[in-house]
């Protein structure tokens, strides 16, 4: 599959918000990608992403579950996705009911990831996607509870209408912001109870470095190793603790003097 990385593009947002504090969903049009003339699907218009484009047909890095990653319709099976002649994720193919998980990779320095994206063709009543932690706990979606069903894909604003194959549909791409820090999505969960759920052009973004600092820290620039700022009241502990440790060692070579001298 091909990694591709995040660049400067934004265009408008219908946004609704499950949890104000915790996350956003939106449905945009994204952005048409192209490779040598040839519509490969769209994709995210936001920048500084990290893509996996499925450019790599048939490959399987990151991916568990019922899943194939190909080109084309096959009919009562899969529908390739609007403007998207290359390969793509379809979710439920050797089975009616199944599920396919994509494991995120893992930043450099541990930091969180603030935003998922991806491509969603003809979603359907029966598609569901989901976000698990670290711990396969699935995270809570607001009002959407833990799984956002394609019904719900399609009534976001900006969202495409559903209808049966094989007449074509205009497909969206679907947006997630975890504002909350405490919110780290590790996998992707896509679900289907029929034929099919198509996927393509998955992105995340890694928080920055300097914003993944928890408070009351200091980064050391060259190892960039965490170090923890001492309170006020333990700095002036810190200082106590000192200045009586040398008026010891201080008197002990008071007194050590003195004996010597009056050996």
């Amino acid at each position: 599959m091909g990694i591709r990385a995040g660049f400067p593009i934004l265009v408008a947002l219908a946004v609704v918000t499950g949890d104000a504090q915790a996350l956003t969903i939106s449905a945009t049009s994204g952005v048409l990608r192209t490779v040598g003339g040839v519509e490969q699907g769209r994709i995210s218009p936001q920048a500084g992403v990290t893509t996996e484009t499925m450019d790599a047909c048939g490959a399987t890095t990151g991916f568990d579950g019922d899943f194939l990653v190909g080109a084309g319709t096959v009919f009562h099976r899969r529908l390739a996705p609007d403007q998207n002649a290359g390969c793509y994720l379809s979710v439920g193919n050797n089975r009616i009911v199944s599920s396919s998980r994509f494991t995120l990779p893992t930043a450099p320095f541990g930091q969180r990831i603030d935003y998922i994206g991806f491509y969603v063709g003809s979603p359907d009543p029966y598609n569901f996607i989901s976000f698990l932690d670290g711990n396969g706990t699935p995270i809570n979606l607001g009002s959407y509870g833990v799984e956002l069903d394609g019904t719900e894909m399609t009534t976001l604003p900006g969202g495409p209408s559903s209808v049966p194959l094989p007449t074509p549909v205009a497909s969206t791409y679907l947006e997630f912001f975890f504002a909350a820090a405490d919110t780290q999505p590790v996998r992707i969960q896509f679900r289907s109870e029929n034929y099919a759920l198509e996927v393509d052009n998955i992105s995340w973004r890694f928080v920055p470095l300097s914003q993944n600092i928890v408070a009351n820290s200091l980064v050391d620039a060259e190892t960039l190793n965490v170090v923890a700022t001492p309170a006020p009241g333990s700095y002036y502990s810190f200082v106590a603790m000192l200045a009586i440790g040398k008026l010891v060692v201080r008197r002990r070579s008071i007194n050590r003097a003195f004996n010597i001298g009056n050996g």
